[in-house]
């Protein structure tokens, strides 16, 4: 046992007992893990995990009890343990960067704590308004929480965008009850989806943060000047963005003890703002050799493997299930609602065939959980939030735009988009995608390219074949893939791989016609196989 000035442990096991290591709290009958008084989400086998480690600080557990432990009749591969034990050390981090649990090769795992360690005192908590707690864990965005704290030590207004379904909410109420909102007095959250009238939001605003004068008032000041240090979520703006914009903009001016953190699939646009943008969760390349435990590092796998397991407590990770799980994560972009509602669907049909199913585009039929708001119900109800939110220009651009297989250029989109070429407005509607988060820029040394995700193109290519122009888009895009390889093959002194390669972007995949509406191979085949046979 580690000596108790390092380790606050009372000596019996009564129901109160509890653990404190460095900013740590362990409360193993409540089952909660805290760090500086805030509950820290965790799942219950990490959290069985931890407590059979902590209660034998300092001595070795072996594997075969800890897995004992955590799935109590019932027989599991080693990777499942790794797996739990990658979450636990992900989740005990704190500012002195000490590895609390250590790996004893080929036996098991010891717990840790840095010798002449004390207990912190737990930080009172800010008063909170309204803050709802988060319900899952939080799978691979320390990052970006690392990185929000930072911005809002310096920033009055961050704002957070990224895809429907990315997690904007999640990382935003993962802040807002964070250690880093503790030096705030109060946390105030507010879901603006559900007040889209200008006037609403800012008497609702001017409530929460005790204003006398709504923010829609000339010149509130007076009754913002005094008001206490306080952090304010605005949740899901993006159908109120105007009065939401207004509103930022009036607090800014008039209350400079508020700082506010904004969720919205596209920036307020207003001074003073910061936005972050939330990136899908990390997925393996294509191609790259990886073990069942390399994959568990790329937080895509690890999330989905994590809902599987809360959908089917008998879930058992096998070495075979490998291929068919990076090929889901792959698929679904590493959006972590697409990977929550797909994990639902293994309990039925299996990983393998989840692949295959999601090969056909249905995907975007699957339900999500009972519970969910209506825009997360499925993912084609989250892409119609979007979809609707569009001008009809935008909606047509975006149907022809899901042609694109891979990424795209400006150039290419004049040549593909009819009318696109005298469009002196292309460019800005194209930037008004990428705002909105249905287009992705990529860029590199020599050009800038875009490039749209696999559960929107599947979308996209839906309305387009709704509105009757599947067939003449796509055959406009296979006409310009051929001009393409002409103009390459006229280069006589280029071999044909190195013409392949500089294509690649360009040109439809061999798997390409499965993801085509009706699924019409003729349209879609690669125009590459035209310019090997040309070559033969």
């Amino acid at each position: 046992m580690i000596p108790s000035k390092t380790f606050d442990f009372p000596s019996g096991r009564e129901p109160e007992t509890l653990y404190r290591f460095g900013p740590f709290t362990l409360l193993p009958h409540q089952h909660l893990l805290l760090k500086h008084g805030n509950r820290l989400v965790l799942g219950g086998r990490a959290l069985d995990l931890l407590v059979a480690l902590v209660e034998r600080a300092g001595e070795l557990v072996e594997k075969n009890e800890l897995m004992a432990r955590a799935w109590p009749r019932v027989i599991v591969e080693e990777c499942n343990l790794r797996a739990q034990i990658v979450a636990l050390r992900r989740v005990l981090v704190d500012d002195s960067g000490f590895n609390y649990i250590v790996t004893v090769p080929g036996r098991g795992y010891r717990f840790l704590i840095p010798e002449g360690a004390t207990a912190d005192e737990p930080i009172e908590p800010a008063e909170a308004t309204g803050v709802p707690a988060l319900v899952s864990e939080l799978v691979g965005r320390q990052a970006a929480l690392d990185t929000l704290a930072e911005d809002l030590r310096h920033r009055r207004l961050v704002t957070l965008t990224g895809a429907g379904g990315i997690g904007k909410s999640s990382v935003a109420l993962a802040l807002l009850n964070g250690e880093a909102a503790q030096r705030f007095d109060r946390r105030h959250y507010l879901d603006a989806s559900r007040l889209v009238d200008a006037h609403a939001l800012a008497e609702r605003i001017a409530a929460e943060l005790n204003l006398r004068m709504p923010l829609d008032q000339p010149q509130p000041q007076a009754d913002g000047a005094s008001a206490p240090h306080s952090l304010l979520l605005l949740d899901n703006c993006d159908h109120c963005l105007e009065p939401v914009a207004g509103a930022a903009q009036a607090l800014l001016r008039w209350v400079p003890a508020c700082r506010l953190l904004v969720t919205s699939r596209e920036p307020l646009n207003v001074e003073g703002e910061r936005v972050h943008r939330i990136m899908p969760l990390d997925c393996p390349e294509p191609g790259q050799p990886l073990t069942l435990e390399q994959a568990l590092g790329h937080s895509a796998v690890r999330l989905l493997v994590e809902r599987m397991t809360a959908h089917d407590a008998g879930f058992v990770l096998q070495e075979t299930d490998l291929e068919p799980m990076l090929r889901v994560c792959r698929k679904l972009d590493g959006n972590p609602l697409a990977l929550d509602i797909a994990a639902a669907r293994v309990r039925v049909c299996g990983l393998r065939d989840l692949a295959q199913l999601l090969e056909t585009g249905c995907h975007l039929q699957m339900k999500g959980r009972r519970t969910a708001d209506p825009r997360h119900s499925s993912l084609e109800a989250l892409h119609d939030w979007s979809y609707t939110a569009l001008c009809p220009t935008e909606q047509a651009l975006l149907r022809q735009l899901a042609v694109f297989r891979g990424s795209f250029t400006l150039g290419a989109v004049r040549s593909v988009v009819p009318g696109a070429a005298g469009q002196d407005d292309l460019l800005w509607l194209i930037e008004r995608l990428v705002d909105k988060s249905l287009l992705q820029i990529r860029k590199n040394a020599s050009t800038r390219r875009y490039c749209m995700s696999e559960t929107t193109r599947a979308y996209a290519l839906g309305k387009l074949e709704q509105a009757g122009e599947a067939r003449t888009a796509i055959a406009r895009y296979a006409n310009y893939c051929l001009r393409l390889i002409k103009d390459a093959g006229s280069q006589l002194e280029t071999t044909v791989d190195d013409l392949s390669a500089a294509l690649e972007a360009e040109v439809p995949s061999p798997d390409a016609a499965r993801q085509t509406p009706g699924g019409d191979r003729s349209l879609a085949r690669p125009p590459l196989d035209v310019l090997r046979l040309s070559a033969g």
